[in-house]
């Protein structure tokens, strides 16, 4: 059913849908799907139309396929930056396992951040996606879009996530409409056929690449993540072909009535399942507690690697001391030195 998928649109890969999302205000059961057991058979399996016929005209789409994100329940889908591409006519299988990241805050070394209070980009949060959880992906992205706003007054399509998130201006023009000729035409000329907002987003993301500007995005302190095996194989068979076309509403003899292209070219099937019910648990933990007994255990091994001497040493430097001092008394009034002749 439509109504267990959440929709979301890219700039790049245009719309996309979302299967178990706990951000779905339709699917009553979003997020709560689990699998009781690994393998491909206790999975998630779905054939996907891709719809050549409906891909963007003139050459504006340039391959076929689906790009497939897999993420936690509550976080959202960056298919721009994290995902695996599957083609047409295979059977591709993501065999995956958990991951749970757990980080200090500071003043420890990750500086994890838990929430988006933290940071500076809580303005783009409104209110379908106040719910969102804090991700260091997400909050770089809200960070490039807040900048080139500033700095361009326009949006970077490829960085809005919410429509809300404009803040009143208009896209970006990156088109770069440079003739051939254009090596010959001087600066002024140049600049005319170069987009203004080009210069200045390409001058933003140069900034970043060269760290002379930084978002102030620290990992989150909890954090799950999936990593996926992939294998792939030749989908559907030529025994099965027939009937795969009967199923998905293929004609057997002539292709796609509506559009003419073959079920190949067309479809293509995913499995997603759990290789393993184990999870792998990443944490970050303090060594030493301020004056604990672990920390002065390692002060005074510290102490005595690296200047030779021991906790209780410093009994010798305090008689040592005394001693001074008693010598000093005594030539001061001219009595011998040493400690059968201290006052003490």
């Amino acid at each position: 059913m439509i109504s267990n998928f959440l929709l979301i649109t890219s700039a790049n890969n245009g719309n996309c849908y979302t299967f178990n999302t706990k951000q779905s205000k339709v699917d009553i059961h979003g997020g709560k799907r689990r699998s009781s057991l690994p393998g491909p058979n206790m999975g998630l399996s779905m054939v996907i139309n891709l719809e050549q016929a409906e891909y963007m005209l003139n050459g504006l789409t340039p391959s076929a396929g689906a790009r497939v994100t897999i993420h936690d329940t509550v976080t959202r889908a960056l298919s721009d930056e994290f995902g695996h591409d599957v083609q047409p006519s295979t059977a591709t299988n993501f065999a995956v396992h958990e991951v749970n990241y757990t980080r200090l805050s500071r003043p420890y070394g990750s500086e994890c951040m838990a929430s988006w209070v933290e940071t500076n980009y809580t303005e783009y949060l409104t209110d379908d996606i106040k719910d969102w959880p804090y991700t260091e992906d997400q909050c770089k992205r809200f960070c490039l879009l807040s900048c080139i706003i500033s700095d361009c007054s326009c949006f970077h399509p490829q960085y809005l996530d919410n429509d809300g998130d404009r803040k009143g201006v208009l896209p970006c023009d990156l088109q770069y409409n440079i003739k051939e000729s254009t090596c010959k035409m001087s600066i002024q000329s140049l600049n005319f056929y170069i987009a203004t907002n080009s210069i200045c987003v390409l001058g933003i993301l140069e900034q970043f690449d060269r760290s002379s500007r930084t978002c102030g995005c620290n990992p989150a302190c909890t954090e799950l993540d999936y990593e996926a095996s992939l294998s792939v194989a030749i989908w559907p068979s030529l025994q099965f072909t027939p009937r795969a076309m009967l199923t998905y509403g293929f004609s057997p003899t002539t292709g796609n009535v509506s559009d003419g292209l073959m079920l190949t070219e067309n479809l293509l099937k995913i499995n997603i399942y759990f290789d393993s019910l184990h999870q792998k648990t990443v944490n970050e933990t303090k060594n030493y507690e301020w004056w604990g007994s672990s920390m002065m255990s390692a002060l005074g091994g510290v102490l005595s690697l690296y200047l030779g001497i021991s906790f209780a040493m410093w009994f010798e430097v305090v008689e040592i001391f005394i001693d001074f001092i008693q010598n000093f008394i005594n030539f001061l009034g001219g009595r011998p030195f040493g400690r059968k002749h201290h006052m003490m």
